[in-house]
Parts: structure tokens; C-alpha cells; sequence
């Protein structure tokens, strides 16, 4: 059985340019990651006041209850131009 994975992808854009939302598990800090050709790049994704997004943890063993389809909450935040 695979080890248990630290980061979980709640929202994802794209195929060759990809924008994706990541929490962390066990933090619950929401990062931006942008990948575009052979580049890329991570960032906590930060409020308007300039403080990192926090997501709850919902129980000690690191298990989500995210829902990919969710259209509110923290990590959903920024309005995506498309």
C-alpha cells in the first residue's frame, strides 16, 4: 500500500497550463502551483489581508472531506479568468 499522501489537489485548471490548488494535510495551508511547459512554481496562497489561506483539518488522520465540484469555502477564493 502506497504511503499516505501529505498533499491533496482540491481545485485543478488546465492541461498544458495547469493552475492547481494543494492543502496540505496536515496544516491545512492552501498552496497556488502553476506549471506551464517544462517550468513551474509553488506559493501559499494568501487572503486579502495577505494571510495564508488555512483549511480545517477535519481529524487526526490526515483523511478530507474536500469536494472537487465545491463552489465556496477558502480554497476557493479567486476568481479564475477562463
Amino acid at each position: 500500500m502506497a504511503k499516505d499522501q501529505r498533499f491533496e489537489i482540491v481545485y485543478s485548471q488546465g492541461t498544458i497550463t495547469v493552475t492547481e490548488i494543494w492543502v496540505d494535510k496536515e496544516t491545512g495551508v492552501n498552496y497556488l502551483y502553476h506549471a506551464s511547459g517544462y517550468s513551474g512554481g509553488l506559493t501559499p496562497l494568501l487572503d486579502r489581508e495577505g494571510k495564508p489561506v488555512i483549511s480545517p483539518i477535519m481529524n487526526s488522520s490526515r483523511s478530507r472531506s474536500h469536494d472537487r465540484n465545491l463552489k465556496t469555502g477558502p480554497c476557493c477564493i479567486i476568481s479564475w479568468k477562463t
